[in-house]
């Protein structure tokens, strides 16, 4: 008996905790949810029918920016570790979680339509010409990359949006620890240079990734749009709670 009373005990902890969890979580999963869409929207949609080719947008210091093949580790990260930033946000602040994850949103919308009308593009000549006689594991895998899709979604950089959405997301949110916010901004900075040495990003696709983002998180943040939505969700939660307590 005292065995299955531990073991039942055990169980309904285990419960607790992922309830916990998903409370504190529960938020972000349909910011992300949309911002998943937007993304689909905005890259895959051009790949399928924007332009093959387009104009490039490189200037001098491009040329003298080195060819770095293990870079591509931070590059192929890059999407898993935002997720876990979104929801990190929403844990710690969902005012501003909301704020990040709307800013992200539009910020691919404006460039699904950038890369529709006004089409840039990284010549593969251009790339294959980076790439040593010898290739190793990483050389293989970048060209590998360079040979998926259309390498006309460049300006601006969808990598660079995550990567200053995680930045953003540590620096303007509180409850945060020292580590974690270090870690989170090195990895990111690690993540833009990633789009330089790998030669999938001019200098220029992230000063505009870096402009559009900058701009529409400011919007967002004068408008209060996390500040409206945190005090909408918590009049629902507040009016649930009085119709079960009404039962």
């Amino acid at each position: 008996m005292e065995q299955k009373e531990k073991i039942s005990f055990e169980k309904s902890g285990i419960k607790r905790r992922v309830k916990s969890i998903w409370n504190t979580i529960k938020y972000g999963v349909v910011p992300f949810l949309c911002l998943a869409a937007a993304n689909v929207l905005s890259w895959a949609g051009n790949q399928l029918f924007g332009a093959k080719h387009g104009m490039q947008p490189n200037i001098a210091m491009d040329a003298n920016i080195p060819f770095v093949s293990w870079f591509i580790l931070f590059y192929y990260v890059c999407f898993p570790v935002a997720i876990v930033a979104l929801f990190v946000a929403f844990a710690k602040n969902r005012k501003r979680g909301y704020d990040v994850a709307f800013t992200v949103t539009i910020a691919l919308l404006i460039s699904g339509l950038v890369y529709l009308f006004w089409p840039t593009e990284f010549p593969l000549e251009w790339k294959y010409s980076w790439l040593p006689e010898n290739m190793n594991f990483f050389d293989r895998w970048v060209r590998l990359l360079w040979n998926t899709g259309i390498p006309t979604c460049l300006l601006p950089s969808q990598h660079c949006f995550f990567a200053i959405a995680c930045i953003i997301s540590v620096v303007d949110s509180d409850n945060m620890s020292w580590w974690y916010r270090t870690i989170m901004i090195v990895f990111n900075i690690c993540v833009v240079l990633s789009t330089f040495f790998l030669k999938q990003h001019f200098i220029l696709d992230f000063v505009t990734s870096l402009a559009i983002m900058t701009i529409i998180y400011l919007i967002v943040r004068l408008c209060k749009f996390g500040d409206k939505m945190d005090s909408w969700i918590t009049k629902r939660e507040v009016m649930k709670q009085n119709k079960k307590s009404t039962k």
